[in-house]
Parts: structure tokens; sequence; C-alpha cells
């Protein structure tokens, strides 16, 4: 484990790769994320796979998703008495949810990680 954990204050580059290294146990179920970042006024976190969430949510702000390793499948329900529908992110992609769209973030691949910003 590297001895660097981002401190807010800082702001200096750090590599991501081996942050997510030395982290890499904090990404598995049954939470599967860590936040990279406290005290700022996003939340800037990465997400581990081998879990498939049940339940849906929405953030007052757009919500950014980058695959960095594997595919998600991001569940979204449009309006109520519609299925849902899905989109696949696939790795090395992104994708800009817009505000207050309910979404079930689904990464069933435990090698799966992704970078989330809300």
């Amino acid at each position: 484990m590297t001895d660097y954990d981002p401190d807010p204050g800082e702001r200096r580059p750090f590599n991501l790769n081996a942050w997510i290294r030395d982290h890499r146990e904090d990404l598995t179920p049954p939470v599967a994320n860590k936040q990279i970042w406290r005290d700022v006024d996003m939340i800037v976190m990465i997400v581990g796979g081998g879990n498939q969430r049940n339940d849906f949510h929405d953030d007052p702000r757009e919500e950014f998703f980058h695959q960095l390793r594997g595919d998600m499948d991001l569940v979204i329900w449009s309006e109520e008495g519609t299925a849902p529908f899905h989109m696949p992110i696939l790795e090395g992609e992104v994708h800009l949810l817009p505000a207050g769209i309910r979404h079930s973030p689904q990464r069933p691949d435990p090698d799966s990680i992704g970078l989330v910003v809300e």
C-alpha cells in the first residue's frame, strides 16, 4: 500500500490505478465503493463490481459514469408504469446521466471498476 491517500486540501495529482490497487478490498460487496475525496462539493468515488442493486435512486445533479474496467448496466426507470430501460456502459465508455433520472447501476462482474462523480 502506498503512503498517499488524497488530501482535499493538497489537490495534487496521484496515480488513480495505484489508488484503486491500494483500495481494492474496499471495492468488494456489500459496499463496493470508496470515496476518493471528502469535504468537497461533489462525490468522486470508485465503484467495484460483483453486486447488483435492486433499488432505484435519483440525484438532484447530473451523475457522471466512466467505466474503467469491465462493463456495467445502467438501468433507467423513466416513468412510473413503464418497464426499466437497460443502458450498457462498456469498458472505456463515459455517460452523463441528467439530474432527477431514477436509475440503478448494475455491476455483476466482480472485476468491474467504474469512476462515478455526482
